[in-house]
């Protein structure tokens, strides 16, 4: 491994727009960023250096004799004490060095490197350094940092060509857990050096690029290493913003907000924007904790001596089913009369967050209901799901048809479906239209049909060299002549 960087006023801050975000006061406070690299001069009056490691020798002494480690960390965080200005000021610095004082490093060391910083809880990890081949310890280092939360950034590599031709972006950066970035200069055209292919996820100046050096000096640099940490300022500046953002969103975000700027060999996703990435935050900001009740009845007239079932479906502010809870959760009533007695229990389905449960109606005629449920969870958040429907006197001629069985039988490769319906009267529906559609091992369409029923309420469906796996039927629609279907399919599998 070694460092990409090569030595060429730094206009890269502003191009990244995040003087912008500073003036809201968003400046990287409280992020942790792991630089590795060959150091960092902790004496030089634009830096603090909070702490860090030495894998190459395996000591406490991270100092820089190199200059592309303080190079690359002012460029992240440099205070403007003096000369210079990183982009997220505020942001804390970690020197991991895992590069000797000429730029080079083992596979080992930057493994070692990337440990160091999992198991000091660091933020972000920046990799101004490359390798043309894959090291399977990085490799793995790499993909244990990332599940463990953490951002990781390197450079893309300096092996491009005038061309933009080829696939040469270097490792780490090639890695699937690790935002591959690529340098511009000053009129937002690709570095002729930068490397080019299909992992390349982000760009950032790296032509250039002013920033701090070894002995309290400043230097100017052009590199993908210099593009990187323009890349972990802005997703220090992010971070700092929204604390909850897992390592993905914070990488799905920096993707999405950033400025396109052509082949996305050559620029990624474009040039990342710490204004447009902090104003995509406040979007993001995720919903207040809420409890969504859902409350339906399967049918829309009961008859007096009926009871009516209830159907709630339970989820959270994210939409996700809220499972587990029993009758004690739930309270229901009608037309603003509690109607929640001990036996009235609700049964949580087999889907995740469905209950059902049964309500004995008053013996009133031609009313219409107002069932209101209003269930809490176990954070003691409520919510609260109506349905309206009417209640009378058993009516002189049936209103509703139902699909009560769906059954099927194999006749050699052959397949027959039989659904049969009745009314509300518990009579054999004559004459009804019947629409349904046929899956295959749950989500494979395979046809759609449409009969008609026989005075026995029947209707089946010939399926002829039907394929071997489980069946689905789904019924969606019946038409027939003074009801109207009650929209509901019975559950049904058959495997053949």
């Amino acid at each position: 491994m070694f460092a990409l960087g090569a030595s060429a006023d730094s206009w890269g801050i502003d191009r990244v727009r995040a003087p912008e975000v500073w003036d809201d006061g968003i400046e990287g406070g409280n992020v942790k960023v792991a630089v590795l690299d060959t150091g960092i001069d902790d004496r030089h009056t634009d830096l603090i250096v909070r702490g860090g490691w030495n894998t190459v020798n395996n000591n406490g002494n991270y100092d820089d004799r190199n200059g592309h480690g303080t190079h690359v960390a002012g460029t992240i965080a440099a205070l403007n004490t003096v000369k210079t200005v990183g982009v997220a000021p505020a942001a804390e610095l970690y020197a991991v060095k895992v590069l000797n004082n000429s730029g080079f490093g083992t596979a080992d060391s930057i493994a070692a490197g990337i440990e160091w910083a999992v198991q000091n809880n660091m933020d972000i990890i920046n990799m101004s350094l490359g390798s043309s081949g894959l090291s399977q310890a990085v490799a793995d280092a790499c993909k244990i940092a990332y599940e463990e939360g953490m951002l990781l950034v390197a450079a893309a590599g300096n092996s491009g060509n005038a061309d933009g031709i080829g696939e040469n972006v270097a490792y780490p950066a090639a890695l699937e857990w690790v935002i591959a970035v690529a340098a511009t200069d000053e009129s937002d055209n690709r570095a002729r050096f930068s490397s080019t292919g299909q992992e390349v996820e982000l760009s950032a100046p790296g032509v250039a690029i002013y920033s701090t050096y070894l002995r309290d000096g400043y230097t100017t640099y052009n590199g993908t290493s210099m593009a990187s940490p323009h890349v972990a300022g802005v997703a220090a500046l992010v971070w700092a913003q929204d604390t909850n953002l897992s390592n993905a969103d914070l990488r799905a975000l920096l993707q999405n907000s950033s400025e396109g700027l052509g082949y996305p060999n050559h620029y990624g996703y474009g040039m990342v924007n710490a204004v447009a990435a902090v104003a995509a935050v406040a979007e993001s900001e995720p919903p207040e904790p809420a409890v969504n009740v859902t409350v339906e009845t399967h049918k829309d007239f009961y008859a007096e001596g009926e009871e009516a079932t209830i159907t709630v479906t339970v989820t959270d502010e994210n939409g996700a089913a809220i499972s587990g809870l029993d009758s004690d959760a739930f309270t229901t009533d009608i037309n603003g009369y509690d109607v929640s007695p001990e036996d009235n229990q609700y049964i949580e389905l087999e889907a995740d967050g469905v209950y059902i449960g049964s309500l004995q109606l008053p013996e009133n005629d031609d009313v219409e209901y107002i069932v209101t449920v209003t269930v809490t969870d176990e954070r003691e958040l409520t919510g609260s799901g109506s349905v309206t429907f009417t209640h009378g006197p058993q009516p002189a001629e049936p209103t509703t048809v139902s699909v009560t069985e769906i059954n099927y039988r194999a006749r050699g490769r052959h397949l027959d479906v039989t659904l049969r319906l009745v009314d509300d009267f518990g009579n054999p529906v004559d004459g009804a239209t019947v629409y349904i559609q046929l899956y295959l091992n749950g989500s494979e369409y395979l046809d759609e049909r449409t009969g008609t029923t026989g005075s026995n309420g029947t209707v089946t469906f010939a399926y002829n060299q039907a394929p071997s796996g489980t069946y689905t039927t789904n019924v969606t629609d019946v038409t027939a002549d003074g009801v109207d279907w009650d929209r509901d399919t019975p559950d049904n599998s058959y495997t053949k």
